[in-house]
C-alpha cells in the first residue's frame, strides 16, 4: 500500500483518506477534492451587525466629550470585527456521491496551513490518479 501524505495524524494512502478525527474517506469513493477560503454566515452576520451598532452608538454618544457610552460602541464595532475574521477559515471539501462535505478545516489566521491543505489535496489527487489508472 502506497502512502501519499502522513503528517499531523492525517493520512492519504491508495486506499483511505484518514483526518484527525478519526475520519474515514475511502479513495473510490472521492469524486474531487479542493481547499477553499470559507466565511460562517453566522460570524459574519454577527461581525456585521457588531460593526454597524457600534458605529451607531459611537455617533450616538459624540454629541459631547468621549463618553461610557462611545468607548461602548468603539469595543463593540471592534469585537464585530473581530467576530467576523475569526469567523473565517480555510477548508479541504471532499466531493463524494455528489455531495460536498468539509473534511479539514483551519482557521484563516494560521495561514500557513493552507499549504498543508494543498498538500494533502495533491496526495488525494494523486491517489485517485494512481487508483484510475490500476
Amino acid at each position: 500500500m502506497a502512502t501519499y501524505y502522513d503528517k499531523n495524524e492525517i493520512t492519504v494512502t491508495d486506499a483511505v483518506f484518514m483526518t484527525p478525527k478519526g475520519d474515514q474517506y475511502p479513495i473510490r469513493n472521492i469524486s474531487g477534492v479542493m481547499v477553499r477560503q470559507f466565511n460562517e454566515r453566522a460570524s459574519l452576520i454577527i461581525g456585521i451587525l457588531g460593526f454597524v451598532i457600534g458605529v451607531f452608538y459611537f455617533f450616538i454618544s459624540m454629541q459631547g466629550p468621549i463618553n461610557f457610552l462611545s468607548i461602548v460602541g468603539i469595543l463593540i464595532g471592534i469585537a464585530g470585527v473581530g467576530r467576523w475574521y475569526l469567523g473565517r477559515k480555510y477548508v479541504l471539501f471532499i466531493s463524494s456521491g455528489g455531495i460536498h462535505q468539509q473534511a479539514i478545516t483551519f482557521p484563516i489566521f494560521k495561514g500557513n496551513r493552507v499549504k498543508d491543505l494543498q498538500e494533502i489535496s495533491n496526495a488525494i489527487n494523486s491517489s485517485i490518479s494512481n487508483l484510475q489508472k490500476n
